[in-house]
């Protein structure tokens, strides 16, 4: 199901199960991970993604603990590693996710370069991907 046809894409999303949770803790891992191994421009890109997907769950409504001791970053470094939700590389989202994931994201949301979506709405799609599975 395409994301724009829910009423409300920015309104935190009211979920809190384990397979949401587990899902969004995969995914800061993942973009932590690679971020780490990055080096360059790649590395800022990295970066920044990192910063806007822990904003975009924030935002969702996971709550800054869960985040930090999903990512083992300190709640005080959380905090100051969030930025509002802004525009990533959907090729880059399938990077992060596990193959089978992937396939399904590539599949509802694209994944052709530039093909760029909001943090917001590639975390939505997980969460509400991690909640049908």
């Amino acid at each position: 199901m395409p994301l724009s046809t829910e009423p409300s894409p920015t309104a935190p999303l009211l979920t809190t199960s384990e397979a949401a949770r587990r899902a969004v803790a995969r995914l800061l891992l993942a973009a932590l991970t690679v971020e780490r191994r990055a080096s360059g421009d790649d590395r800022l890109r990295r970066f920044r993604d990192t910063r806007r997907l822990i904003g975009a769950a924030r935002e969702a409504g996971f709550p800054v603990t869960f985040l930090a001791e999903a990512t083992g970053i300190g709640t005080g470094t959380l905090h100051a590693r969030t930025d509002p939700s802004g525009p990533m590389a959907v090729e880059r989202f399938l990077d992060l996710l596990p193959d089978a994931v992937a396939e399904r994201a590539a599949a509802a949301l694209g994944g052709t370069a530039p093909d760029r979506r909001s943090t917001t709405e590639l975390l939505r799609w997980l969460v509400v991907d991690a909640d049908r599975a």
